[in-house]
């Protein structure tokens, strides 16, 4: 009827694992070169027509339905890049942690994860390590409950191999303007990345909004230009001046993860020293006195500042000074 729409994948995106010393993996994409009496395979309908045989013995039948399917299947091309935003996605070690915590859960429930369970990956230039400290001989003694040795057994490669075809999935389900189907594993570490995305889209507008409460007084550019105050003209010019090509280059420079107004702080007041002469357990307190309000509400001290700043008498002048 037209309404299917057959996708044959034939070069497969695949983990490749090698020791040298340690353990190190990559992702790249391999594909079936021939068959095992030496008969050569070099396309979609090669490998249709040796798989059909292989499973239905080697009759006309089954040679001619294997050329029939092939005529109606479209020959996915095989990405590259897929496998490097694979890559970015098994170096962000937030998300893989929540992942293999997430497809463990789902998969192999009655696993007990270590307390204060972390991922570790890193880049080694020849492949990237994947540290757990997952007891993964207790895992498929649970594992194997369910799924057969036979069919795959969970270590290192295999969680990666899940990370893989995650990233695939969505990429190609993008392209082709279609649903995303993935098993329960999968969908869970799906679920990890988009609760990941989701949660520092959050954190990246409170992390702005707090900054400019607490350094512009909630000022922004946009109210300036439209109450007329300013012009686009002037924003431009101050774009283009050398100090904020400084500030816009130490912006960039920040941890994603990090808490900006911190991170000014450390930038800005700690070169001076006056961080280090305060006290800590008056002066620091004292110095966001004044804004004790804002930073209770961006970050959920429940007053303290507010409270503080009021038992020091906040108004005088030496906490708005130090303000």
């Amino acid at each position: 009827m037209g309404a299917l729409r057959l996708v044959y994948e034939r070069t497969h995106h695949v983990v490749v694992s090698i020791s040298e010393p340690y353990r190190v993996h990559n992702f790249t994409g391999v594909s079936l070169a021939g068959s095992a009496d030496g008969k050569k395979v070099k396309s979609a309908q090669d490998e249709l027509e040796e798989m059909f045989q292989r499973n239905f013995g080697k009759s006309q039948q089954a040679r001619l339905l294997a050329r029939d399917l092939s005529d109606r299947l479209h020959e996915r091309d095989f990405r590259e890049e897929i496998s490097k935003q694979a890559i970015l996605d098994v170096l962000d070690v937030k998300f893989m942690t929540q992942a293999t915590a997430a497809w463990l859960s789902t998969m192999v429930p009655e696993y007990a994860l270590p307390a204060d369970f972390k991922v570790e990956t890193a880049e080694t230039g020849s492949g990237f390590v994947f540290v757990t400290g997952l007891d993964f001989e207790e895992i498929n003694k649970f594992y194997h409950r369910r799924v057969p040795v036979s069919h795959s057994s969970v270590d290192p490669a295999y969680l990666l191999a899940h990370v893989l075809t995650m990233r695939k999935e969505i990429s190609y389900a993008a392209d082709g303007k279609s649903d995303v189907w993935l098993g329960p594993g999968e969908s869970s570490i799906l679920q990890a990345r988009v609760d990941i995305l989701a949660n520092r889209i959050s954190r990246s507008h409170s992390n702005i909004n707090t900054f400019h409460d607490v350094e512009f007084e909630g000022r922004t550019f946009r109210e300036a230009i439209d109450s007329g105050e300013n012009t686009v003209s002037d924003l431009l010019t101050l774009l283009e001046e050398e100090e904020t090509r400084k500030f816009k280059v130490w912006l960039a420079s920040q941890p994603n993860d990090g808490l900006l107004i911190k991170e000014y702080d450390r930038a800005v007041f700690q070169k001076s020293g006056w961080t280090q002469r305060l006290p800590f357990k008056l002066g620091k307190i004292c110095t966001f006195a004044g804004l004790g309000v804002v930073i209770d509400a961006a970050l959920g001290s429940a007053g303290l500042a507010t409270l503080v700043a009021t038992s020091l008498s906040a108004g005088s002048d030496i906490v708005v000074g130090a303000s």
